[in-house]
């Protein structure tokens, strides 16, 4: 199913696996489709198994994935340390910073970790000498939800209707619906695997993309109306503020997809949501539409993401921040359109 080369890594993970009876699955802060459906569904697996399972995330997720199975025993808080035979699985995360404040005390703590992912981050295993660790790494995925596909497959685990739903979600969620640049054979052939396991495309998808509440509907047109085009055209950019939300009744999860309205618009490039998270914090989240590579630009303020999807967290405040992504945006812009025209 994926590269051979990475083949013996999934092996070393499924064996890991095959051998923990007491396991903590973890996943990023603000955590998305992927990360939860990915947890979600390897726990279901692996209690099938007889093992002993807690899924922690420091945050809460978002309301629209309250579907999915599981979701309900998430906590959000877990004993440190860890005991020692207890095995930690880092899902759609490979930097212990990205865990969140508990990340540190999680990882020197356990008695072994599991690393699954597919973006490009630290090397746990190398910078770890005291934890054992072995790792599935691959940035030709489209997401972590599909690599646990292959890793049930590799362990011989069924997938069951209520696994299939919450890896079809990762899937789903990291493709933008199949609409993303990501979007590849092999994610359609998933997916259809998925469907044939038992889960239902039209009431996963509903679910997600066809419920808001008025809250948020509030909070988007209070975003739309600061929207502005930057770089004579290629760039747009808008913010949500601590006050927006407050007045709109919403939370910054509300406004997870709100980047993805700036790039719509013809002519766009490349857009940014800039996202008060506490005073004097601020959060990025931008999108490009297919030469330029926003990752590049995350990873230059300490982010990280793909080439057409990244973003990255700072301090400042929102006025300050539009005008320097302003300013970057048109300036990077310009010199990669100068290089583009110049290579034909």
């Amino acid at each position: 199913m994926f590269d051979p080369g990475n083949m013996d890594a999934l092996e070393r993970v499924a064996d890991t696996l095959r051998v923990s009876e007491r396991l903590v699955l973890t996943c990023h802060v603000h955590p998305d489709g992927d990360s939860l459906g990915s947890m979600l569904g390897l726990r279901l697996a692996l209690e099938a198994m007889g093992k002993k399972v807690i899924c922690y995330c420091q945050d809460q997720p978002p309301s629209n994935l309250g579907f999915l199975p599981g979701i309900d025993r998430i906590v959000h808080d877990v004993d440190v340390p860890l005991d020692s035979g207890t095995t930690l699985v880092m899902l759609d995360c490979s930097e212990t910073r990205r865990i969140g404040g508990m990340g540190p005390s999680l990882v020197s703590s356990a008695g072994g970790l599991v690393v699954i992912d597919h973006h490009l981050g630290q090397d746990m295993c190398r910078e770890l000498s005291d934890v054992p660790c072995v790792q599935y790494i691959n940035p030709e995925i489209f997401a972590t939800g599909a690599v646990c596909v292959a890793l049930l497959d590799v362990m011989g685990c069924d997938i069951t209707p209520d696994i299939a739903t919450c890896f079809y979600t990762a899937i789903l969620t990291d493709t933008g619906s199949f609409r993303h640049s990501n979007t590849t054979p092999l994610a359609f052939h998933i997916a259809a695997r998925l469907v044939e396991s038992g889960a239902d495309p039209y009431e996963i998808s509903d679910r997600i993309f066809e419920r808001v509440t008025y809250a948020k509907l509030r909070l988007l047109a209070m975003a739309l109306d600061n929207l502005t085009i930057e770089a004579g055209g290629m760039a747009a950019i808008m913010h949500i503020s601590l006050d927006m939300l407050e007045r709109a009744g919403a939370s910054l999860f509300d406004a997870d997809d709100f980047v993805r309205y700036p790039r719509a618009l013809d002519g766009v490039e490349a857009s940014a949501l800039i996202k008060e998270t506490e005073p004097g914090k601020i959060s990025v989240s931008m999108r490009s539409r297919s030469w330029f590579n926003v990752a590049g630009l995350a990873k230059s303020f300490g982010g990280g993401g793909h080439f057409h999807a990244a973003g990255f967290r700072t301090r400042g405040d929102v006025s300050m921040w539009r005008s320097r992504l302003a300013e970057i945006l048109s300036r990077e812009l310009a010199q990669k359109q100068e290089q583009n025209e110049r290579n034909g």
